[in-house]
């Protein structure tokens, strides 16, 4: 039965669906009601979806967690069809295709269960599935059905080209995280740091480290503060990026920190970055450096920043000969490392990130200074104006062509680590933002930008 005809079908079954004006459709379809499909699911299709097999589109499926489960009849159907990503799309759009099955245990009950309806769904859908753009997300139990399947490691498996777990557990696929490296993927793990057993953070540490050990790139671990079990909550609608999250480093692998400044932007744009077959590829056009609090930044081979790219994955990081301090410093996997002994000064890298498609070069400095303290300046490059830089009043501004601007805090650092909180005034209309440094003495600081708390751009200033 052709997609076309899938839809005439449920609206002869009166399948309920919820379509909106220029935005994609939500429809039930039961379980043995379409092509012996083996469970009930929620089907998503794009704005102006084509069905003819002329354009291909990214499939995600969504395994929910145990409190959804249910027989997949048009009646249970409803309690997936109005929570987390399916309610989420009825006002909101993505170019995906969004499969989102129901289990009758909710437990998903080990490898078997999803694989043989993905393997249904990947017949069914072939004429407009990207083979190439497989993605796969599940919450919570829904997660154990992600940690069975890498265990498994199959063929329908080895087909995706990243995984999103969120709120769950992979102690037990710790030892298989060559795979993830072998089959080309990508891991992207969300967590509440207030979560209890069994789906601590704790619970999933030790497969980022170890994962991260063998490819840094392939990874990223995301807890959110004051957070329990709905870490889902913050990943498909990108509240993440709003919500404050934890810092530094567990089992010797950074946490990823999710940000409005994010080179991917959100979460499905990483998702299509990441395929084994990238849609529209792009070679890298921003690169990003983030601090690594909490490490003596002079001292040889600490970390002095993790860097990430937008584009089209995989991407390597280098430091290209010749070209400023770049031959103190190295990059070990996704992070910029002390290359030899330094003293408290400013210092200029230029990073490079490559990938299929071409590369792109972005300068940065480096403030190292007494009690570890680090600055890096890159801010202008995306588009972010401090100024006046030197300073000789009393008010800096910052302003940016980018719409909003999302800083709500300030603080300045001395070379010497002391800090201090500033006041900001914003001014949406102009998309501006002033700051009163007053009591601030002539020297050079570390200005730091800050949203809930969080610092999004760190930036060098001087006052006279």
């Amino acid at each position: 039965m052709t997609l076309r005809n899938l839809m005439l079908a449920a609206s002869l079954l009166s399948l309920v669906t919820v379509g909106f004006a220029q935005k994609g459709t939500l429809s039930k379809v039961p379980e043995k009601t379409v092509d012996a499909n083996p469970k009930g699911y929620i089907e998503y299709l794009p704005p102006g979806f084509d069905d003819s097999g002329a354009k291909k589109y990214p499939v995600l499926y969504w395994l929910h967690g145990l409190n959804d489960a249910g027989m997949g009849t048009s009646g249970s159907l409803d309690k997936i069809l109005n929570v987390q990503i399916c309610q989420w799309l009825k006002a909101h759009n993505t170019d995906f295709i969004v499969l989102v099955p129901q289990d009758p245990s909710g437990y998903w009950s080990g490898n078997a269960s999803i694989t043989n309806f993905i393997t249904w769904a990947t017949d069914h859908y072939k004429a407009v599935i990207e083979p190439g753009q497989q993605h796969l997300a599940g919450l919570s139990a829904g997660g154990y059905a992600i940690r069975d399947m890498i265990w498994a490691n199959s063929d329908v498996y080895k087909g995706f080209s990243t995984f999103t777990l969120m709120s769950t557990n992979l102690t037990a696929a710790v030892p298989k995280v060559q795979q993830i490296v072998d089959n080309k993927q990508y891991v992207w793990i969300h967590q509440g740091e207030d979560d209890v057993m069994p789906n601590l953070v704790t619970d999933v540490a030790n497969f980022h480290a170890a994962l991260y050990k063998l490819d840094a790139t392939r990874t990223r671990l995301t807890v959110y503060r004051d957070l329990g079990h709905e870490a889902w909550e913050c990943v498909y609608n990108a509240q993440g990026m709003n919500t404050a999250q934890v810092t530094g480093a567990i089992n010797g692998a950074p946490y990823y920190q999710w940000t409005k400044n994010d080179p991917d932007g959100d979460w499905f744009e990483w998702m299509k970055a990441c395929g084994k077959k990238p849609l529209n590829a792009t070679a890298p056009n921003v690169l990003r450096l983030s601090a690594m609090p909490g490490v003596t930044k002079s001292t040889v081979g600490a970390a002095v920043g993790r860097i990430v790219s937008n584009g089209a994955r995989p991407t390597t990081f280098s430091l290209p000969a010749g070209i400023s301090d770049n031959a103190k410093f190295s990059i070990k996997g996704d992070q910029l490392v002390v290359g030899q002994a330094l003293e408290p000064g400013t210092y200029t890298v230029t990073i490079e990130a490559k990938n299929s498609v071409g590369n792109f070069r972005q300068e940065f400095t480096i403030v190292l200074a007494a009690g570890g303290v680090v600055g890096i300046e890159g801010g202008e490059r995306l588009g972010l104006r401090v100024h006046p830089n030197p300073l000789q009043g009393n008010t800096l501004y910052i302003t940016t062509a980018q719409d909003p601007l999302r800083i709500d805090g300030a603080e300045v650092v001395s070379m010497t680590g002391a800090r201090r909180t500033v006041p900001i005034t914003s001014t949406p209309t102009k998309n501006e933002v002033a700051i009163a440094l007053d009591n601030i003495p002539a020297g050079t600081y570390i200005l730091r930008l800050l949203k809930s708390g969080m610092v999004v751009l760190q930036h060098r200033l001087v006052r006279y």
